[in-house]
């Protein structure tokens, strides 16, 4: 013994029959001192830590697991079973261990079950400026599967160490791995580099207790190194338990100020699954996982397999201050998010710069009812450049709902689309196959393309200062309703239904025209828009010189405001009943150039400034019929209405102009025709 303080290891010999130092590490470390390891190799398997243990060296210390090893640890702290994790209650909870200036080295081992360091239900443990050789797992935290060893596992701080291997052909596990739930912890300064891993840091799985959601949670992840970090599983997708850099599930989490260079899979996937499992919700609105200040690159050599370079699900999460450059110049990787948001529930994006070559969309929001799937109640996109080079994509920002899912309310605002265009919306109205997104708010954003760009749908309302003008096609001979692109001429739809369910139910300063082909659309016998609002112009022109060619049977607008409404060039045919249909709708509607041949040609309830001009009419019943305080004016039309051409009745008003179709004019109850 050298003091009462410390002892070292060379005071505990190696004692016949005992052929490695496992024994020796063991009974200094029994000892109850803090153990010093002088400069040299340390061939050890299974020491057991006790609580206030301290073990420190200068660096060159060298712990190694026995050759041909097929389970244990270096140090452990658990059950003898070393494939399972779950034990008894009966093993107590351990306090205070200190590891710093040590390395550790699986010598080759890289059975499942061989880890460097296994500590289970453990306390108050700091590991410092050592390194991880490692085969399989490095670090390995756990808990038992009790009420009581949740509320004890906390307190864990790896700090300046350093996790590779020495061959990085061969697939390995974990360089961290905490599979239960541990709450407060640190890793700072760490570097991971030259690592074929299905995660270098994972966190995993929250569990139920007696009706209470243990999770981990107030873990900070500060100023680490994720360097060369390869996918073990080329060509995978995301498995839902794998992100190359972190997988983590939890709540409080922080990841701030790291840098990841060449992470081939997910570089950072956060989630939290149990917040669906569980209705009795704990968790509130503040508890946000935090994505800050971090800087990811992934350049044209690296072969990048995952979902996005940031994953969330079922999570509460907020990106910030991050940096990203994505170069998939050669296209080898196929194409990627940077931040993907799938499943809920709560999402800020704010202050990043996205510079992307060759990629996809910038960033994904994807809203899906499933086994895990929570509605979005809220996700803001603010104040972020997007400077994207994008091939295979429609807009920097997507956003998805699909299932029954509802995407309630997304905010994007002050951000900079450089060279693109800003949101593409997708599978974005409720019906049997898609979600529903029920609010954009767009404002104060820099947009050098389109600020929206539909596919499959559009939200139910937009409120936008800069909504941008939209052109839709529908042919019926050659168009086809599962088209996803039917702002492009040459992917129309093949109904006008098709389109007018992908309009959002609320937009500003928009200007959308739909252009109708040639043909007949009697697929339903009535088309049109209700309970829709539109700070903009809305246009439906079929054939003006040719209306006979576009024939629709009935169009209807109810309850309804558009700023300016055109309808031109089609023919009405309903044989029962009104070919233009207007109840409750304010705004400005012109209905010119078309054949209205239907048994009513126009009827409008309630509503406000329709003129109807350059129109022919041939009617079994009525022409123009005006009710309930509705303005119409009339002018330079033709043709028959065989009972009344003009009607005004309840208040309502007739302003004739030029020719009108010949017919009896019927005026009562206040109407007026003049």
């Amino acid at each position: 013994m050298n003091n009462i303080d410390w002892v070292s290891i060379k005071d505990f010999p190696i004692i016949f029959p005992e052929i490695d130092d496992s024994s020796r590490i063991q009974r200094a470390t029994d000892t109850g001192y803090t153990v010093f390891f002088p400069d040299g190799d340390y061939i050890c398997k299974n020491v057991i830590p006790r609580n206030n243990m301290h073990w420190f060296g200068l660096g060159n210390a060298v712990l190694k697991l026995p050759r041909g090893t097929t389970e244990g640890s270096i140090l452990y702290y658990g059950n003898l079973n070393h494939q399972t994790i779950d034990i008894d209650d009966s093993l107590p909870a351990l306090k205070g261990i200190r590891i710093e200036g040590i390395q550790f080295d699986a010598n080759g081992n890289d059975s499942a079950s061989t880890r460097l360091i296994t500590l289970v239900n453990v306390y108050d443990v700091n590991i410092e400026y050592c390194k991880f050789f490692i085969s399989n797992t490095g670090i390995l935290l756990s808990s038992t599967t009790s009420h009581a060893s949740y509320e004890r596992n906390h307190n864990i701080n790896i700090d300046t160490c350093e996790f590779t291997q020495s061959d990085i052909t061969v697939p390995l596990g974990f360089a961290i791995n905490m599979q239960a739930a541990i709450h407060g912890g640190n890793i700072h300064m760490c570097i991971f580099i030259n690592l074929k891993v299905r995660s270098a840091i994972r966190m995993y799985e929250s569990t139920i207790v007696n009706d209470h959601i243990y999770s981990s949670s107030s873990w900070n992840f500060d100023k680490n190194k994720f360097i060369n970090i390869k996918d073990p599983l080329p060509g995978k997708t995301g498995t839902g338990n794998d992100a190359n850099g972190m997988y983590l599930r939890g709540i409080f989490l922080n990841v701030t100020n790291n840098e990841f260079w060449g992470v081939e899979g997910n570089n950072i996937e956060m989630q939290n699954t149990q917040l669906s499992k569980f209705t009795r919700n704990p968790f509130n609105d503040e508890r946000f996982n935090s994505v800050s200040g971090n800087k990811f690159v992934i350049l044209d050599e690296h072969l990048f397999q995952g979902e996005a370079v940031v994953h969330f699900r079922n999570s509460h999460t907020i990106a910030s201050n991050n940096q990203f450059f994505i170069d998939c110049t050669s296209g080898q990787k196929g194409y990627f998010p940077c931040i993907t948001a799938k499943w809920g529930q709560r999402v800020q994006i704010m202050g990043n710069n996205f510079k992307t070559i060759n990629t996809r969309e910038v960033v994904e929001i994807y809203g899906a009812v499933g086994t895990y799937g929570l509605d979005y109640e809220d996700v803001i996109i603010s104040n972020n450049i997007f400077d994207p080079n994008i091939v295979k994509s429609y807009g920097s920002v997507k956003i998805t709902s699909v299932g029954t899912s509802v995407i309630k309310s997304v905010l994007i605002e002050g951000n900079s689309f450089k060279g693109f265009n800003a949101v593409e919306f997708c599978n974005a109205f409720l019906n049997s196959s898609y979600g529903q997104i029920e609010k954009i708010v767009f404002k104060g954003n820099s947009v050098e393309g389109k600020p929206f760009t539909f596919k499959n749908g559009s939200p139910k309302k937009i409120e936008s200062d800069m909504f941008g003008t939209y052109t839709f096609y529908v042919n019926a001979t050659t168009g086809d309703d599962n088209n996803a692109r039917l702002t492009e001429i040459g992917y129309p739809a093949k109904t006008l239904s098709r389109v007018l369910t992908m309009l959002p139910k609320n937009c500003e300063s928009a200007s959308i025209i739909i252009k109708i082909a040639d043909g007949i659309y009697n697929n339903v016998t009535s088309v049109g828009l209700s309970e829709f609002q539109m700070n903009g112009m809305l246009t439906i022109t079929g054939n003006v010189t040719t209306p006979n060619n576009v024939i629709i049977p009935r169009i209807y607008f109810w309850n309804s405001f558009i700023q300016q409404l055109i309808i031109e060039g089609v023919k009405t045919n309903h044989a029962t009943t009104d070919g233009v249909s207007f109840q409750y709708f304010t705004g400005f509607a012109n209905i010119r150039n078309s054949l209205l041949h239907s048994k009513d040609a126009l009827t409008a309830l309630a509503s406000d400034r329709i003129i109807v001009e350059n129109c022919d009419f041939n009617n079994i019943r009525y022409g123009i019929s005006a009710q309930r305080l509705t303005t119409i004016y009339s002018s330079s039309n033709t043709g028959l209405s065989r009972i009344n051409n003009l009607r005004a009745q309840s208040g309502g008003t007739i302003i004739m102009n030029g020719t009108q179709p010949s017919g009896t004019e019927l005026m009562d109850t206040g109407g007026q025709i003049r």
